[in-house]
């Protein structure tokens, strides 16, 4: 979210200064311009530090990459434009059936009101279309955790570390409505599996796995199955194009007492 890279892994020559931050729980997201081949949006939301109670400054903000540039290795031909002024580090992207259009998703900081922008070949719409639905966000908590829609384009969740949020969306006008809480699961990663019909959590015990059709919250809270042992932290998770959920491990939280030392290889994963 903050500096781009070319192929060869190299800075591209305006590609530093992006206003994500390494931090963020979603820090930067890339959706290809419609209708172009070497054009291809970044969002980027930055840092919320709640401990200290910094807000957020940046917001959602875009830049765009033109891969016909510096001898087609790419550059920032626009740099951080913003769109939203105060954002949680939620950003999620979604490109609609049979189309080359995407939703560009994030909410208002402090608020309860879900931000959705459409990408067409002819830009970013002005005027995004608003939703208020569920709990809200800030201005201390359910900032962090994942934000996804189903593969499906039915549901859309947010992780607010301390209760899931499921949501329904509908692709075709942007709008989220009809909102689900699962408490106590205190997910801060989440995915939808190539279906739609489960949904994936982690946390600091592990990784769970919910039934969405299981019927009301209460029904889906007791369809919940521990899929990791409960001495394992897990961060982000990620659904590939081969169909498959990738997480990111973190360190063991309950260590026996002749465990090598964190910086030892044998505790690197």
């Amino acid at each position: 979210g903050v500096n781009v890279y070319n192929k060869n892994h190299q800075l591209m020559p305006n590609g530093t200064g992006l206003f994500g931050d390494s931090s963020s729980t979603h820090s930067a997201v890339i959706v290809p311009f419609p209708g172009s081949s070497t054009l291809y949006y970044i969002f980027t939301v930055d840092v919320i530090r709640v401990f200290n109670r910094i807000v957020p400054t940046n917001g959602l903000q875009y830049s765009i990459v033109d891969m016909s540039l510096d001898g087609g290795m790419g550059d920032i031909s626009t740099k951080n434009i913003q769109l939203i002024s105060k954002t949680p580090e939620k950003v999620v992207a979604y490109k609609k059936s049979g189309s080359n259009d995407y939703w560009v998703i994030s909410q208002n900081y402090n608020s309860n009101e879900f931000v959705a922008f459409e990408v067409t070949a002819a830009g970013i719409s002005n005027t995004p279309v608003i939703s208020s639905a569920g709990i809200g966000n800030g201005p201390d908590y359910r900032t962090t955790g994942q934000i996804k829609i189903s593969p499906d384009g039915t549901r859309l969740a947010t992780a607010n570390v301390s209760e899931l949020e499921i949501f329904d969306f509908d692709e075709i006008t942007g709008k989220i409505s009809n909102p689900i809480t699962i408490p106590g699961v205190n997910p801060f990663g989440i995915e939808f599996s190539p279906d739609g019909n489960l949904i994936y959590i982690a946390y600091m015990r592990g990784v769970s796995q919910l039934n969405l059709k299981a019927g009301s919250a209460t029904d889906i809270a007791n369809s919940r199955v521990v899929l990791t042992s409960a001495n394992e932290s897990f961060g982000s998770l990620q659904l590939g194009p081969d169909g498959k959920i990738y997480a990111i491990h973190g360190d063991s939280i309950h260590l026996p007492k002749d465990t090598p030392d964190r910086n030892s290889p044998l505790r690197r994963k």
